[in-house]
């Protein structure tokens, strides 16, 4: 373990010094979007990992390190990660600590391959690792309830948006704060149903924590809300976000969120590809 944490800390020292010899961010294309998007209905048949990255790291350092942790990840089948930067307008990023949420999508039942005694997390479900990238495990979820298509009625059934370049999104992370507390399916949609008519808003996903994310369960996220704006969407809301966020608090569960932007898509390669 000690070894694993100084390889890491190497890797980060060597990414810092990449960085001044290359410093543009990469934007994702409209056909890397396209990718990142792609069909709603591979996303309900995968199970979807949230992990969230709690760092200073600029995004070149941080993709360095985030790739030595998830190699092992693809060798055990794990199909793609897509990586969302938190937004820095202005009150969209001040009530989350995680710069960086990676989604991680895992074939059915291939998870327990990477984490056999569940998900890394300490007894409080806070962090593991060390600074400068500490990372919490969310959970491992399956979607509960989605609607991609939210004001646009010319879609057909079941085809989600492929082509929005511009589109940022709040992710929620609802963690249990009170033993006796409980949080349905139903009230997660209710924080949906307080943005639907909004102009700028596209749709949602609503995911639901597995029991192979570990025990006890309490330690992850019990769901998780993505919600979908056109670009310049999330800032009008942001006030009315913050009074839904301190009800649920007050309804006894940690809610963490920000807005955030997809940034990178990184596929599993095949045989043929790490070959070359």
């Amino acid at each position: 373990m000690c070894l694993l944490i100084l390889l890491l800390t190497l890797l980060v020292i060597a990414a810092y010094v990449v960085y001044f010899t290359v410093t543009e961010k990469p934007s994702a294309s409209e056909n890397d979007l396209d990718v990142i998007w792609g069909n709603l209905q591979e996303t309900q048949q995968h199970v979807v990992h949230f992990m969230c990255c709690d760092t200073p790291l600029w995004f070149r350092a941080f993709q360095i390190a985030l790739k030595f942790v998830i190699a092992p990840f693809f060798q055990n089948d794990m199909k793609k990660c897509i990586i969302a930067e938190r937004m820095n307008e202005d009150n969209l990023g001040e009530h989350s600590p995680y710069k960086y949420v990676t989604r991680n999508f895992w074939p059915e039942n291939t998870l327990q391959a990477s984490f056999p005694e569940g998900l890394p997390a300490t007894t409080n479900g806070k962090h593991v690792g060390m600074w400068p990238l500490k990372i919490t495990h969310a959970g491992a979820f399956k979607v509960f309830a989605c609607d991609l298509t939210c004001g646009m009625p010319n879609l057909g059934a079941g085809i989600s948006p492929v082509t929005m370049t511009n589109t940022e999104r709040y992710i929620i992370f609802f963690k249990k704060d009170n033993k006796f507390a409980r949080l349905l399916g139903d009230r997660v949609k209710s924080v949906v149903a307080e943005f639907v008519h909004h102009e700028s808003f596209q749709g949602y996903i609503i995911y639901k924590i597995l029991e192979a994310s570990g025990k006890p369960l309490e330690k992850y996220c019990e769901w998780v809300l993505e919600m979908f704006f056109s670009e310049g969407g999330l800032q009008p809301t942001t006030i009315h976000m913050a009074h839904i966020a301190a009800e649920l608090d007050n309804d006894g569960y940690e809610v963490t969120y920000a807005g955030y932007r997809d940034i990178l898509y990184l596929p599993r390669q095949s045989n043929n590809q790490k070959d070359k």
